[in-house]
C-alpha cells in the first residue's frame, strides 16, 4: 500500500513536473510571439502616424497652390487690399503667416510687414523647382522657429509674377502624434535631421537633442549609427534607456517618400513612437513570474493562469488593433480596418447585404469657407449619425476625406432607405445654420458574394454621384446603366474643357418686355453649345456637370466677358443700349476673386454698371445665404442690380426678401402652368405681384407662351414679362435687328402685326 502510494505520489509529481516544464517552454515561446506581435503593432502605429502627417503636409501644399492661383489676380497698385486678403487666408487656414513676393523678390506679408527675398536661398530654390515645401527651418526671418515653408509660384497668363509662401509651425501637427496606446503610457514625438526634438508631449523636451540624450543614457550607443537608424524611410526598432527607464522605440523618417524637397540633403522629419519596455511586454513578464511557481501549484491553478494569459492577450490585441485599424478623428474604422471587417462579414454571414457609399457634398468648398475645424466637426457628426442609424450590426468606415463606407445586413430594403433618411435629417438638424451641408449616398444591394470589396463599393459610389444631379432623395440605388452614364459624364467633362479652350460656346439673348406696351426693355444672356459632332447639347445637361467639376467658373467668365464685348460693340455701332442680365451659379459666387473679376471686366470694356444685372436662383439665395450674402452686397455696391431668378419655386417664397438688397423678382414659369383654369394659382400669382409692387420691386414673369397668359398678366398689372410669346433666345446679330424693329415700331406708335413683336 505504501509502495503504491509512493508510486502515485511519484506519478503525480512527475505529471505536475512535466506539465510545469511544458508550460514553461510553451509560455516562453508565447512571450516571444507576444513580443513580435507588439513590435509589429507599434510599427503599424508609427506608419499610420507618418501617413497622417504626410496627408497634412500634402493638404497644406494643395492649399498653397490654390492660393497661388488666387494671388495671380492681385492688383499691384492695391497693396493694402492684397495684404488684407493674405491676412484673411492666414486666419481662415493653418498658416501662421502668408506672404507674397513679386518677380524681383520684393513683397509683403499678412502681418503687413515688408519682405525682401533678394539673394534668398528660399527664393532661388522656389524659382528653380516651382511649388513645394521646405525642410524644417529652425530659425526663419528671426521670427519663427521650427517651421516648414510651403510655397508656390504665381503665374498669370503663362508669365511668372512672383511667389506666395505660407509659414507652417511644426507644432500644428502635434494632433497627429497624440495617440493613446499601451494604456496611455506610449507617446510620440518628432525630430529634425540633427536629432533636435521639434514636437513632444512634454514641453521641456522640445529643443533637446535626442541623439545626445540617448548617447548619455546608453553607454553602448553609437551616435552616428543611431542617427542612421532614425533617418531610415522604413520602420526601425530599438530598445533605449532614458533617465533610468527602458523604452521600446519605433521610428520612420519622412523625406522624399513623404514630399520633402529632395534637393535638401538635411531635410525631413523623423516620426518616433515610444513606450516603456515593461509596459509593452507587461503581460509576458507577469506570465514568466507566475510560471516559476507552477511546481507547487495544482493543475487547476495552472489552468486559471492560462485562462488569465489568454484574456490579457486578447485585451492587448484589441488595444493594438484599435490603434492600427480605427480612424482617430471619427472613431470608426479606417480604410484598412474596414476592408478587413467587411471581407469577414461577407465571408461568414448568410445574410443579404447593402453596400453604401456616403459623402458630404462640396466638402472641399466647406473646408475652404468655414475652415478645417468646422470641416472636422462635420465629419465627426457624420460618423456619429451613421453609427446611431445603422447600429452594431453594420461595418462603418471612413475611407478618405469625407468618404464613408457602410456594409449592413438587411431583410427589408425599405429599412436601408429609412436609415439613410434618418442620417440626412439628423445632419440637417445639426447644421441648420449651414444649408450647404448635405449628404449623398449610393446603395448597391450585393448579389454576388464573390465580388471584390472594391468592385462592390465602386458601384455604390457610382450611385452616389447620381444624387448630386437629381436630389429627389439623399440616396440612389445602383443600376447597371450607371456605368454607361459615367463614361458619358467623363466624355462630356473632357468636351467641356475643349469647348472652354476653343471658345466653342455661344451667347444667345432673350429679350424682356414691358407687358403694357410690349416694348423691349432689357435682355438676358444665355449660353448655348452646338457641339461639332454631337450637335446641340442642352444647358440642362452640361451646366450641372460643370458646376460639379468647377468648370462652371471658366464658363461663367466666358459668358460675362463676351456679354461685355457685345455691349461695347452696341455702343460703337450707336445702337440702343439695353440692360443685360447674367446668371451666376453658386460655385462662381464662392470664388474669392469674383467681385474683382466683375469689376475689372466692366472697367476694361467701359460698361456702365447700371446696364448690368446679376441673376441668382432663389434656391441658391436662400440655402447659401451665409456664404454669398457679403458677395452679393459687394456686387450691388458696384452699381449692378440683383435679381432673384425662379422665385416662388422653393419653399421660402417672399420670406427671404428682407435678407437681400434685391431689385427684381423673376417669377418662376411654373405659376403659368394651367393658369387659365387654375383659380387658386391665379390668386397666388396676383398676390405675389401686388406684394412685390408694394415692396418697390420690379416683377418679371418668365415662361409666357400664349396671348391668353399675357392678357391675364396685363390685367394683374405685372410690369415685365419674358417668353416665347414675345421672342425666343437669339444670337447677337438677330437681336440687334429685332431690337431696332421693336423700338422703331413702338416709337412710331403702331398697333398691329404681331410678327413685328414676336421672334
Amino acid at each position: 500500500m505504501k509502495n503504491r502510494k509512493f508510486y502515485y505520489q511519484l506519478a503525480g509529481m512527475l505529471v505536475i513536473t512535466v506539465f510545469a516544464v511544458s508550460s514553461i517552454f510553451y509560455l516562453t515561446f508565447f512571450r516571444s510571439s507576444l513580443m513580435s506581435e507588439a513590435e509589429m503593432h507599434l510599427n503599424e502605429i508609427t506608419i499610420q502616424t507618418a501617413a497622417r502627417i504626410e496627408q497634412k503636409l500634402s493638404s497644406n501644399m494643395e492649399l498653397m497652390n490654390t492660393l497661388a492661383y488666387e494671388a495671380a489676380n492681385f492688383d499691384s497698385h492695391a497693396e493694402a487690399e492684397n495684404i488684407a486678403r493674405l491676412k484673411g487666408w492666414a486666419e481662415k487656414n493653418i498658416f501662421t503667416e502668408i506672404a507674397f513676393a513679386d518677380e524681383n523678390g520684393k513683397g509683403y506679408s499678412s502681418e503687413g510687414e515688408k519682405i525682401s527675398l533678394v539673394s534668398s536661398e528660399l527664393y532661388d530654390q522656389i524659382s528653380r523647382t516651382g511649388s513645394g515645401m521646405s525642410p524644417v527651418i529652425r530659425d526663419f526671418r528671426d521670427k519663427y522657429s521650427n517651421v516648414i515653408i510651403f510655397s508656390s509660384p504665381v503665374i498669370e497668363d503663362g508669365r511668372y509674377e512672383g511667389i506666395i509662401y505660407g509659414v507652417f509651425e511644426i507644432q500644428n501637427i502635434s494632433r497627429a502624434i497624440e495617440l493613446e496606446f499601451f494604456d496611455g503610457a506610449g507617446h510620440g514625438f518628432l525630430l529634425d535631421y540633427w536629432g533636435n526634438i521639434l514636437v513632444h508631449p512634454k514641453k521641456e523636451m522640445v529643443g533637446k537633442n535626442m541623439f545626445l540624450e540617448l548617447s548619455r543614457n546608453n553607454s553602448s550607443v553609437d551616435t552616428q549609427r543611431l542617427k542612421s537608424k532614425f533617418l531610415s524611410a522604413e520602420p526601425e526598432n530599438g530598445v533605449y534607456t532614458y533617465e533610468g527607464i527602458k523604452y521600446y522605440v519605433s521610428s520612420v523618417h519622412l523625406k522624399d517618400k513623404y514630399g520633402m524637397r529632395s534637393a535638401e540633403p538635411q531635410g525631413g522629419i523623423s516620426v518616433i513612437m515610444a513606450a516603456p519596455y515593461n509596459m509593452v511586454f507587461e503581460h509576458s513578464t507577469i506570465i514568466i513570474r507566475q510560471v516559476r511557481g507552477l511546481f507547487v501549484l495544482t493543475f487547476i491553478l495552472f489552468c486559471m493562469i492560462i485562462a488569465y494569459i489568454l484574456y490579457q492577450k486578447k485585451e492587448n490585441e484589441a488595444s493594438l488593433r484599435k490603434a492600427a485599424y480605427e480612424d482617430d478623428l471619427c472613431n470608426v474604422l479606417n480604410r484598412k480596418g474596414f476592408g478587413r471587417s467587411a471581407a469577414l462579414m461577407l465571408e461568414d454571414s448568410g445574410s443579404s447585404f447593402a453596400a453604401i457609399y456616403a459623402d458630404i457634398d462640396n466638402f472641399k468648398i466647406i473646408n475652404g469657407i468655414f475652415g478645417y475645424e468646422f470641416g472636422d466637426s462635420v465629419l465627426k457628426a457624420m460618423a456619429s449619425e451613421l453609427k446611431k442609424a445603422f447600429g452594431k450590426d453594420a461595418v462603418i468606415g471612413r475611407i478618405s476625406a469625407d468618404n464613408f463606407q457602410i456594409l449592413v445586413p438587411y431583410s427589408n430594403i425599405n429599412t436601408v432607405f429609412r436609415r439613410i433618411d434618418k442620417v440626412a435629417q439628423a445632419m440637417k438638424k445639426r447644421f441648420a445654420g449651414h444649408k450647404e451641408v448635405l449628404i449623398s449616398a449610393g446603395i448597391y444591394f450585393v448579389e454576388d458574394r464573390t465580388e471584390e470589396s472594391e468592385q462592390i463599393f465602386d458601384k455604390a459610389q457610382l450611385a452616389g454621384k447620381r444624387v448630386k444631379y437629381v436630389r429627389r432623395t439623399p440616396y440612389e440605388i445602383y443600376e447597371e446603366s450607371f456605368t454607361d452614364d459615367i463614361k458619358k459624364e467623363n466624355w462630356l467633362t473632357e468636351e467641356i474643357k475643349k469647348a472652354v479652350e476653343n471658345s466653342d460656346f455661344e451667347i444667345y439673348y432673350q429679350p424682356k418686355f414691358e407687358i403694357e406696351t410690349e416694348r423691349i426693355v432689357s435682355t438676358e444672356a444665355l449660353i448655348r453649345w452646338n457641339h461639332r459632332e454631337a450637335g446641340f447639347i442642352s444647358p440642362a445637361e452640361f451646366i450641372p456637370l460643370a458646376e460639379k467639376t468647377q468648370q462652371i467658373v471658366d464658363i461663367g467668365r466666358f459668358v460675362f466677358d463676351q456679354v461685355c464685348r457685345d455691349m461695347a460693340q452696341w455702343r460703337e455701332k450707336g445702337l440702343e443700349m439695353l440692360p443685360v442680365s447674367v446668371n451666376l451659379s453658386r460655385v462662381e459666387l464662392y470664388q474669392a476673386d469674383i467681385v474683382d473679376y466683375i469689376k475689372g471686366c466692366i472697367a476694361a470694356h467701359e460698361i456702365e454698371p447700371e446696364l448690368m444685372q446679376v441673376e441668382v436662383t432663389e434656391t441658391v439665395a436662400v440655402y447659401e445665404y451665409e456664404g454669398i450674402h457679403e458677395v452679393l452686397l459687394e456686387i450691388n455696391a458696384l452699381g449692378i442690380s440683383i435679381s432673384i431668378d425662379d422665385f416662388g419655386s422653393g419653399y421660402s417664397s417672399l420670406a427671404c426678401l428682407h435678407k437681400f438688397n434685391v431689385d427684381t423678382l423673376k417669377l418662376d414659369r411654373s405659376f403659368l402652368v394651367n393658369i387659365e383654369i387654375d383659380k387658386k394659382g391665379i390668386n397666388i400669382l396676383r398676390g405675389m405681384i401686388e406684394l412685390s409692387r408694394e415692396l418697390g420691386l420690379s416683377t418679371v414673369c418668365e415662361g409666357i407662351e400664349t396671348r391668353e397668359q399675357l392678357e391675364m398678366l396685363r390685367d394683374m398689372k405685372c410690369k415685365y414679362g419674358q417668353g416665347f410669346v414675345f421672342a425666343r433666345p437669339m444670337p447677337l446679330a438677330d437681336l440687334e435687328i429685332f431690337v431696332e424693329q421693336n423700338l422703331k415700331f413702338r416709337h412710331d406708335g403702331a398697333e398691329g402685326d404681331e410678327s413685328t413683336v414676336r421672334a
